[in-house]
């Protein structure tokens, strides 16, 4: 039989190999290959499906584990209502792999972007919901660069 030494590294060894073979650590590189994962700077556009047209998009992006925040703001879309898109703010979300999941909101407006990343790019599809009923919802789709 084994001495309680020997058990203990061999138990040490195989507690280690079950763990390096589940696929995580301590250290995940996240989306991009580095410890940070999405985290920075970001500027792109936001494509409506309809009458509103193309505006900028521009984020700053913070992961923490799979959670995401920061802030953002868009620009250069109509004034004229309902196309008044141009909106900033705070932002959450949650990252897994490279499929993310963002909610911006500001004054009762709420965008959702459902996205994937892959080479410094986050590319995907967004909806716009009002909670006080004062605008018209619209969708699209967002295309962010990391700067």
């Amino acid at each position: 039989m084994f001495s309680s030494t020997a058990s203990r590294r061999l138990l040490a060894v195989a507690a280690a190999a079950a763990v390096l073979g589940c696929g995580g650590s301590a250290t995940d590189t996240g989306a991009f290959g580095g410890p940070s994962g999405i985290t920075g700077s970001y500027a792109g556009t936001l494509s409506t499906a309809g009458l509103c047209g193309s505006g900028n998009l521009a984020a700053t992006l913070f992961q923490n584990g799979t959670s995401v925040s920061g802030l953002w703001t868009t620009t250069g879309f109509s004034t004229t209502p309902p196309c008044d898109l141009n909106r900033g703010g705070i932002l959450t979300g949650v990252v897994f792999a490279q499929s993310v999941t963002l909610t911006l909101v500001k004054d009762g407006a709420a965008f959702t972007l459902n996205g994937t990343t892959g080479g410094g790019f986050i590319n995907g599809s967004f909806t716009q919901t009002f909670s006080t009923g004062a605008g018209v919802s619209t969708e699209g789709a967002f295309s962010l660069a990391r700067q």
